[in-house]
């Protein structure tokens, strides 16, 4: 589409001011009859084109526009483009049951507030040390009060 799309040196490009590109890419469009853009040659060469989008996304091409910078045109080969395909959505998996708290977990749920009211700016692994030391010294009694607990749970 060499009468649709119009090829500009990139340091020729980059001389003219906004109204003079502005200018030209109307009078582009009276000729083509239909809206253009101005994009970088994302391929190699130094150059910017003008043309309908349509011209630059055939056979595999690309405009990418990253912000605050001018599109960029670029073209896939053609033995790496692939057709989208529409695949029907998965089945859903299973929904993961939670594992039940131990006696511990209770123990250190119920006491954890605790603990952190009255050592402000302890971080969450000092509390698990305090609490586990102080599970280890608790009685059979205590012991077994949250081993009962987490039986109910289940």
């Amino acid at each position: 589409p060499f009468s649709q799309v119009l090829c500009l040196e990139g340091d020729f490009y980059r001389q003219l001011d906004n109204a003079v590109k502005l200018f030209i890419a109307r009078k582009f469009m009276e000729h083509v009859q239909e809206s253009v853009l101005y994009v970088n040659d994302g391929n190699g060469p130094d150059r910017v084109y003008l043309g309908a989008p349509r011209h630059f996304v055939v056979g595999g091409g690309m405009i990418l526009q990253i912000s605050g910078y001018n599109p960029y045109w670029i073209r896939r080969s053609v033995s790496n483009v692939m057709t989208a395909t529409v695949l029907a959505p998965p089945e859903p998996k299973d929904v993961k049951i939670p594992r039940p708290p131990n006696a511990y977990i209770l123990y250190r749920k119920e006491r954890h507030h605790l603990v952190k009211e009255a050592n402000p700016g302890i971080t969450n692994n000092e509390i698990s040390q305090i609490l586990g030391k102080a599970w280890n010294m608790e009685s059979n009694e205590v012991r077994q009060k949250y081993k009962d607990m987490s039986q109910q749970v289940k």
